[in-house]
């Protein structure tokens, strides 16, 4: 079954917020201590720098995996959590109700996102976040700097480590 990375402490607010020391350092700790089972050939992360940084420095160690970057992995769009608005490219922020993004897409059936996931191989592992944790219908067990099991066929996944 693929497996799920999700980015941990990040810098705070801002559009495309890479991760902090502490976050970059959680993700090296979370990928040792899961090393074995994180042996792929695929690598799919979202369209953002602090998910580009979970497959350099966690899985740099599957030379000759193929990467592939996706924006339905995740998109660079920031939250800001005390004013719940996302701040995009442009610099402008909208509030998140405003925001047409990639769980609402899904939510209105017009992305099939555990379809497009089926796609690649089941040793694949999707470095991402909360957006693609909500869109998959995993919010109630999503956490920050974890490894996650997606099971394709029942549309489930659990948590491995946090």
């Amino acid at each position: 079954m693929p497996k799920l990375i999700t980015h941990d402490d990040r810098k705070p607010n801002g559009y495309d917020p890479p991760h902090t020391e502490k976050g970059i350092k959680k993700i090296q700790e979370l990928v040792e201590e899961n090393s074995g089972i994180l042996k792929t050939n695929t690598v799919v992360y979202g369209a953002a720098t602090r998910f580009w940084q979970i497959a350099q420095e966690g899985l740099k160690k599957n030379s000759g995996a193929q990467y592939k970057s996706s924006f339905l992995c995740g998109t660079p769009e920031g939250l800001d959590v005390e004013t719940n608005r996302i701040c995009l490219v442009n610099g402008l922020t909208v509030p998140l109700k405003e925001h047409e993004g990639l769980e609402k897409a899904v939510a209105e059936g017009y992305v099939n996102i555990w379809r497009y996931l089926g796609k690649f191989p089941d040793d694949t592992v999707i470095c991402a976040g909360g957006e693609l944790m909500i869109a998959l219908g995993l919010n109630s067990i999503r956490k920050r700097g974890a490894l996650y099991e997606i099971d394709i066929s029942d549309r489930s996944g659990n948590l491995i480590w946090e």
